[in-house]
């Protein structure tokens, strides 16, 4: 079943397409990896499909609702949230505040239940240890753990993953690869924007290619990495989802 469903989505800046009737569907429980050169359409798009930009034309559905032009917050509370590659914690409160804000005021919750969920996610990204630490002061795995955990919290049944493994090293994103993998095992929808090719083709399920704002494939991991057009675009060579960056010559 779809989960989300973008329909012929069109946003202009002036004359330029940005985004040039892109349509797709994220179905429930999958990853979709989303790739293209800078200027692609890739955060157009994401912001759009939040709120942040209303398209000038299309339709943007969410669990049956038609959420095209709607308000980032009403859309955050329906329980699509966004994560992305320029992180902005409260920096002088706790890892543990942090979480609890996006429990109250984006999931809803009670002070008492959001303190439940609050250790809860903490646990679950491997943040307990970090709780009482102010957010500004961990290193940059944590923080980027940390703006899941906070995405969490507000109830997201689906996330849009906006470059959040940049700055990683490889035993890092390893981890969060593997972070990500359980997300989708506890039911949560994935739409991951990521340059490092390794790591997209080994965790989706589907990849979507946009180019100067025009989808120019979609399909699975190994087709896409073969693709002539998607290569002569972005990748400048063909790209296995099994290859290992140790694999290669």
């Amino acid at each position: 079943m779809a989960v989300l469903a973008c329909d012929q989505v069109l946003v202009r800046f002036g004359s330029l397409a940005a985004v040039n009737r892109v349509g797709f569907t994220l179905e429930d429980s999958e990853i979709l990896g989303m790739i293209g050169p800078n200027g692609a359409g890739k955060t157009t798009l994401f912001d759009t499909i939040m709120g942040v930009r209303k398209p000038d034309a299309g339709r943007i559905r969410f669990l049956g609702k038609d959420i095209t032009g709607w308000k980032p917050h009403r859309i955050c509370r329906l329980g699509l949230a966004k994560a992305s590659q320029i992180m902005k914690p409260f920096s002088s409160l706790t890892v543990f505040e942090n979480v609890l804000v996006g429990a109250m005021h984006g999931g809803g919750l009670s002070l008492r239940q959001a303190r439940i969920r609050t250790d809860e996610l903490l646990d679950f990204v491997n943040l307990s240890e970090y709780a009482a630490r102010p957010a500004g002061r961990v290193f940059v795995a944590a923080r980027r753990r940390l703006e899941l955990a906070r995405a969490l919290a507000c109830g997201a049944r689906v996330l849009l993953l906006d470059e959040t493994m940049a700055g990683l090293n490889p035993s890092e994103t390893e981890t969060a690869l593997t972070l990500l993998r359980r997300l989708r095992a506890s039911g949560v929808s994935l739409i991951v924007v990521e340059h490092n090719m390794h790591a997209i083709m080994d965790i989706s399920d589907r990849i979507l290619v946009l180019n100067y704002g025009v989808k120019i494939a979609e399909d699975a991991p190994e087709r896409v990495g073969n693709d002539p057009e998607v290569i002569r675009a972005y990748l400048g060579e063909r790209i296995s989802p099994s290859l290992r960056e140790d694999d290669r010559d």
